[in-house]
């Protein structure tokens, strides 16, 4: 059963924005909405935080293209993932695990793989192993949805 939620515009008042910022959140908000399709296709890469992305991007930019993007069909998983996490405060078992999981491989390949395949500086190897460290106690410091 899927949930469809009705997203209202933020009841925030901004001052407005000069032309170049808005066109600049408008393209920043398209590639975002690329990247969350390419997401939803390609194995191992995110989507729903570039659909966020988008939404933010639109929401103070654009309320035709915000209206737009909410209203899509695909949009309403991560959405009502957004909406889950911000009402009880807990994340899914599988959301937390395919974060880990990808966090640790990425450190894992890029500490291990041959220099041939990947030759990363040592600097950028220990910035990794700090996100991934970083990305598994924010994990396994949320609750746990049923």
């Amino acid at each position: 059963m899927q949930i469809m939620i009705e997203i209202q515009p933020a009841q925030i008042s901004y001052t407005p924005l000069s032309a170049p910022k808005r066109w600049l959140l408008i393209a920043l908000g398209t590639v975002c909405v690329g990247l969350g399709v390419l997401g939803a296709i390609l194995p191992g890469m995110p989507s729903t935080v570039f659909f966020i992305s988008a939404v933010a991007c639109y929401t103070r930019s654009s309320e035709r293209l915000y209206r737009w993007l909410v209203s899509r069909p695909w949009m309403q998983k991560p959405l009502n993932d957004m909406a889950n996490y911000k009402r009880t405060g807990a994340l899914p078992l599988r959301v937390k695990l395919i974060a880990m999981g990808a966090a640790w491989s990425s450190f894992l390949l890029m500490a291990f793989a041959p220099a041939n395949v990947i030759n990363a500086p040592w600097f950028v190897k220990w910035i990794v192993l700090v996100l991934a460290l970083a990305c598994s106690a924010f994990m396994l410091t949320r609750k746990t949805a049923r």
